[in-house]
């Protein structure tokens, strides 16, 4: 066949195309949510083949994170939530100088099969609340198109953490589909793997040090001489300390580099009253030439518990007296698929309550969770995921099998972040043989994590099969009940009437958890909840307490609970009249109760105004009624939101059976709410509340914009236009990093508007930054490049250049 002049055009161009993405940077780790195409069930034919046709009406294009069904909120929906086959498949285009391929899954519920290209690359079923990965460098196609599928199938199983006799435990739903992020990440032959590095404060409180094991791989068929350098930046960037040793590495092998920098001078300390964050740079090199980096928070702190008088969680040195709650992941009709970008907004809800810990009930938590904990100073108890009051665990033996796989993800995937002082080994387990197990499970933790090293401990929540051999480092304790121990004491669960004087000592109360709005006052008014609240919550009241855990921080349903009131926020998170006398108790911030009376306007609020247009974001749109004088009142009536353009988004309300770009919901309480989750397609969303009675309507705007996917590092211009348009001024927007975060502090004496603004003068997000205050953004939501934050002040614009 003869070669045309338009096949030697087309082979120079395809050259040309290859050439240039060869010379462009691979991210190291790139987010893999957009484009999965869904199908519920079990499709005809094999859906993971790449020739299988997933373009027919009965598959979905979807972004995760993603439930396999958004079910609504109330008992009898999900407690009949889907449990069985899902199906997504994903056609992606392989770099052409990726080396190293692995797909990384936060989170799939339950059991998870993965397909690339019709082959099979592994099976995860220890749980569906840890994390995996599978290397996929063989079975991709660089430079070309690839297929990957993944098959998912829940169950009630006693064989599979949680566990669950029928449908009666556990005390949460297990829900579905790929509800955490997907990510491809790239590799270099020599490199460090996914959770390839612990990093842990040594030395002394006032000479501390950061020591960081490094496990670095060679796939190569050669031996490599390979350098491995650590620096340590402060939360400005600068360097603070350094240090690097090198070895050769045989081929298809690896070796551990073990590093411990100098005293670091002047340290500033992680604690939960001020959370800094260091910042540990790890270069690989190979003769010279730089083949992975990675960068990974740090906290400077140290755990200490004692028994003493006083006794309990030392950090520091200082006693630091636990105030926690317990929380689950999921929201509402959004059931688990809750996006990275609520989670620093409910830690700082958490924070301002004043809270220091969350107990994570009952299972680990995506990484974008750990980091706002980590940004926000607050303390983690998390544990693998369990729920034992029936029993029947200790003769599964296939059940415990995963429980230590579990253990072991569990550690590996946190290890890495300060905010977690406790590793939980069960929730509530029923039988008191089960001294073997929990001992396995310590061993396994801390084997991986050493208590002399990282201050760390193990707790089992309220067992009572005490012996000798019990595995825990500490006792944990659920309500009332006693132990007769020697060892640190903390309540994870507790909400009635706890007067166990030989445990809580003076600890007596009345019974203040949270109810239904609609119960959670009297019909006096404030007065009545008041005096109600009033008695005093003892969190820590003898010297065996460390602190304890207020069962819980949000309204749910499980299989034993059908009632669904029990949180101090509801199932969207609007606060209670309880959130505010928490508050008020703990941080003295003034209430904001409600009380029956005549409102005169709404006020609508939006807790992030700038989403991303990729099918997952979420906003939650709270209508609160008021007087003039500001207070909240409550009178009966219904509000209708609607939402313009309506291809711009969807909205759930935490009550009712449907949702959409119009829904009507009752105030319950002063105040209700909508969830709003963005679709693809970016632009002004107007959000309309209009009451049922004489109220006037009230709008607010949101922006949603443009989500992308890109594997290579962005190359992006001064942006020279911004900087000239700048007016001099002694106020500056003061920026600093911790991990993924950006931190922008405010210097105005009022609230701003905040823009995040491209390269190109075009803004890519806006939010709300309080007079004082501070805002945590996630780095990786903004995308690769230089950007600037910008706000305007008396006709100047104060900017900060971010990266």
């Amino acid at each position: 066949m003869p070669v045309s002049k338009k096949h030697i055009i087309l082979f120079i161009v395809m050259m040309f195309c290859l050439a240039s993405a060869s010379s462009q940077t691979l991210k190291r780790q790139a987010l893999f949510n957009q484009n999965w195409k869904f199908y519920k069930g079990s499709p005809t034919g094999t859906p993971y083949a790449v020739s299988f046709n997933d373009s027919t009406s009965s598959w979905s294009t979807v972004c995760v994170p993603h439930s396999a069904s958004y079910d609504a909120p109330s008992y009898a929906a999900e407690n009949s939530h889907y449990r069985n086959n899902s199906w997504y498949r994903k056609t992606f285009t392989c770099p052409a100088n990726a080396e190293k391929v692995f797909i990384h899954f936060e989170g799939a519920m339950q059991t998870t099969t993965v397909f690339v290209n019709g082959d099979s690359v592994g099976i995860h079923d220890n749980s569906g609340y840890t994390g995996f990965f599978f290397d996929i460098s063989s079975k991709v196609q660089r430079g070309r198109s690839n297929i990957i599928a993944v098959h998912l199938y829940v169950k009630y199983a006693t064989e599979i953490p949680p566990g669950g006799l029928g449908y009666s435990s556990p005390d949460f739903f297990l829900f579905s589909g790929l509800y955490r992020n997907v990510w491809l990440v790239f590799k270099d032959s020599v490199y460090v793997p996914l959770r390839g590095q612990q990093i842990t404060t040594t030395g002394t409180v006032a000479g501390p040090t950061v020591h960081a094991i490094t496990n670095v791989k060679n796939d190569a068929a050669d031996a490599k001489n390979a350098t491995v350098a650590i620096t340590l930046r402060d939360a400005t960037g600068a360097s603070v300390v350094t240090k690097s040793s090198n070895a050769t590495i045989a081929a298809n092998s690896a070796s551990t580099f073990d590093l411990t920098t100098d005293v670091i001078a002047s340290p500033s300390l992680w604690s939960p009253s001020s959370p800094y964050l260091y910042s540990l740079q790890t270069l690989v090199s190979v003769d010279g030439k730089v083949v992975d980096s990675i960068i990974e928070p740090v906290g400077l702190r140290f755990y200490s518990w004692s028994t003493g008088t006083p006794g309990g969680l030392s950090i520091n040195g200082t006693l630091t007296e636990i105030k926690g709650v317990c929380m689950a992941q999921f929201m509402g009709w959004i059931e688990n698929a809750v996006p990275d970008s609520r989670f620093a907004t409910q830690v700082k809800m958490i924070k301002d309550m004043g809270i220091n810990s969350i107990r994570c009930a009952h299972y680990p938590r995506a990484d974008a969770f750990y980091r706002a904990c980590d940004s926000l100073g607050m303390l983690l108890y998390v544990e693998v995921p369990t729920w034992g009051v029936d029993g029947g665990f200790d003769t599964n033996t296939a059940f415990w099998k995963r429980i230590y796989s579990c253990d072991s993800e569990m550690v590996l995937d946190g290890y890495n972040h300060p905010s977690i002082y406790v590793w939980g080994l069960f929730n509530e387990p029923s039988e008191t043989t089960l001294d073997d197990n929990f001992t396995i499970e310590n061993n396994i933790i801390h084997a991986l994590d050493p208590v002399a090293g990282s201050g760390r401990v193990t707790a089992i929540a309220n067992y009572q099969g005490l012996s000798s051999k019990y595995g825990g480092d500490i006792m944990c304790v659920n309500y009332s009940y006693d132990y007769t121990t020697s060892l640190p004491l903390l309540n994870t669960e507790a909400y009635g009437d706890a007067s166990d004087a030989s445990l809580f000592g003076s600890w007596t109360r009345l019974y203040i958890r949270g109810s239904s709005m609609e119960m959670d006052i009297t019909s006096t008014g404030e007065t009545a909840h008041e005096d109600s609240c009033l008695q005093t919550y003892y969190w820590k009241t003898t010297d065996k307490l460390a602190g304890s855990h207020f069962w819980c921080f949000m309204d749910y349903n499980s299989n034993r609970n059908s009632t669904g009131y029990q949180g101090i926020v509801d199932r969207l998170w609007l606060p209670k009249n309880i959130y505010f006398r928490f508050r008020k108790s703990l941080t003295g911030v003034a209430t904001d109760y409600w009380q029956k009376g005549t409102p005169t306007k709404i006020d609508l609020a939006a807790d992030i105004t700038s989403l991303k247009a990729d099918g997952s974001d979420i906003s939650l749109i709270t209508a609160t009624l008021r007087d003039d004088n500001g207070k909240c009142m409550h009178t009966d009536c219904n509000i209708a939101f609607t939402i313009s353009p309506a291809t711009a988004g969807t909205l759930f309300p935490d009550t009712g059976s449907t949702y959409g770009t119009s829904v009507t919901v009752p105030v319950r309480g002063g105040r209700t709410g909508v969830l709003l989750r963005t679709t693809t397609t970016p632009g002004s969303i107007t959000v309309t509340a209009t009451p049922g009675n004489s109220l006037a309507a009230a709008s607010m705007t949101l922006q949603s914009v443009t989500a992308t996917e890109s594997y290579y590092e962005g190359d992006v211009p001064v942006v020279k236009k911004l900087v000239n348009s700048a007016v001099k001024t002694d106020l500056k927007l003061r920026t600093r990093y911790s991990g993924n975060n950006i931190i922008i502090t405010s210097p105005f004496a009022e609230e701003k508007t905040l823009h995040i603004v491209n390269c190109r003068g075009e803004t890519v997000a806006s939010y709300r930054l309080k007079k004082g205050g501070f805002l945590v953004i996630d780095r990786r939501t903004t995308g690769e490049g230089i950007y600037y934050a910008v706000c305007n002040d008396a006709g100047r614009r104060i900017f900060a250049k971010i990266n």
